[in-house]
């Protein structure tokens, strides 16, 4: 374990938002292992919302500005811990002279360009993603850490509301509003449109102060509208796709009464919030809950019991329809605990 002082430590995850969520505990950490450390964190120009949310960030940096070496800081960086390995990034970070720079051994570039390797790998683990992400800072403590004890970790502040959010927030006014997130942008196996079609009829006959919000990008809302165009029209339901930027959805989320989604940054969103959130997940390894179910102290998951009979090896089968295994009264149940 080291026990020097780190003026600038670097964090660089450069992939989709629910990766991104789930490492902002290691800026936590870090934090409290080094109180004074200047925290940046290497992102897409995407995710640079939610790591405006976060309270342990100190300094979002766009990964083409620190390539290309545009990225000027005040301090210069003594550490930095690539969490998805991008050779562009490490050879950068190399060219910069940052001293410590930590990576995985499996990486055949980071032979050449970080100098301190860990040898695990996350394909074949049993561990959660949050728990892999925080392999990473080995080289600073000892400790290990588990998913449970991480739940409160994410310092996730909703940036304030903007006036079409407060618009939509007027619409549910003594209402119990609750986001469904239906598709995944192709990242994740989706509960089918049916379902979730059927999920806002029961909720009109047995819960009819319920209001849903229906999310997605523009080309998702165009998705649904093809394929089943009545989840839409609900009289319980209210079509947002592609009406929020993601600032805007970030609010939203923090405003509401929970989310519903399967395995995507959404659902993360929700639960590092702090919200009622449910996922709805494959048991198929490595997409399966015990890798990526959402942590936060109101998040839940469900999972298909009997193994998917399609495909066993995580690939992405169209003809797969193991999430149909989640039966719309198993969702009904959760949500009414959210109620209660």
């Amino acid at each position: 374990m080291m026990s020097k002082h780190f003026n600038h430590i670097v964090i660089s995850r450069t992939d989709a938002i629910g990766d991104v969520i789930l490492t902002l505990p290691m800026a936590k950490i870090l934090k409290e292992l080094y109180p004074n450390t200047h925290i940046s964190f290497i992102g897409k120009n995407y995710t640079v919302p939610i790591l405006n949310c976060c309270a342990f960030i100190d300094e979002v940096v766009l990964d083409t500005d620190f390539i290309s070496g545009k990225w000027e800081p005040d301090i210069n960086p003594d550490a930095i811990i690539f969490v998805k390995p991008e050779k562009e990034i490490a050879k950068a970070a190399k060219v910069r002279g940052i001293k410590l720079r930590i990576g995985t051994s499996h990486r055949l570039f980071h032979l050449l360009y970080a100098n301190k390797l860990l040898r695990f790998t996350r394909k074949r683990s049993d561990l959660h993603e949050i728990e892999l992400n925080l392999k990473l800072i080995s080289p600073f403590t000892n400790q290990v850490f588990k998913k449970e004890a991480l739940i409160n970790s994410f310092g996730l502040t909703p940036p304030p509301v903007s006036e079409n959010v407060k618009g939509v927030l007027r619409k549910t006014e003594n209402k119990t509003a609750i986001i469904l997130h239906p598709k995944s942008r192709g990242s994740a196996r989706e509960w089918p449109l049916d379902s979730y079609l059927e999920l806002t009829k029961q909720f009109a006959k047995t819960h009819p102060n319920v209001l849903f919000l229906i999310t997605g990008t523009e080309a998702e809302g165009a998705l649904i509208r093809s394929e089943n165009r009545a989840l839409l029209f609900q009289h319980n339901t209210i079509d947002l796709t592609g009406q929020l930027t993601l600032t805007e959805f970030i609010s939203l989320i923090g405003a509401v009464d929970g989310l519903v989604a399967c395995s995507t940054g959404p659902l993360h969103i929700a639960s590092a919030l702090g919200k009622n959130a449910l996922g709805l997940y494959p048991p198929t390894k490595p997409m399966h809950p015990g890798r990526w179910a959402p942590i936060g102290p109101k998040a839940s998951f469900l999972v298909q019991s009997k193994p998917c009979e399609v495909n066993s090896k995580g690939k992405k089968d169209k003809g797969c329809s193991c999430l149909k295994g989640i039966s719309v009264s198993e969702v009904e149940a959760v949500l009414d605990t959210w109620l209660k």
